[in-house]
């Protein structure tokens, strides 16, 4: 986790729209690591983060560094994520 920085857990409900990216496991194992194109969502207010796909598990996501481009235009709660 990134000192400072505000986690929200698969399932709870998003309060800002924004690009966020993916901060760890809620359980272990930390492995296998999530594939790239699912390492940053875009969330809108209102909708919950969801858990990662590939595999398919509950999640830790921080906001994405501002003026950093996203990682990947696939990732995306509009594309059908698991909650």
């Amino acid at each position: 986790m990134r000192s400072g920085h505000q986690r929200f857990q698969s399932g709870e409900r998003c309060v800002e729209a924004g690009r966020y990216e993916f901060d760890g496991y809620v359980r272990d194992p930390p492995e296998p690591l999530p594939q790239l194109s699912d390492w940053e969502i875009r969330v809108e207010a209102g909708q919950m983060f969801p858990k990662t796909r590939h595999p398919n598990r509950p999640c830790y996501w921080t906001p994405a560094a501002a003026g950093i481009p996203p990682l990947s235009n696939a990732a995306s709660i509009a594309a059908g994520w698991a909650v």
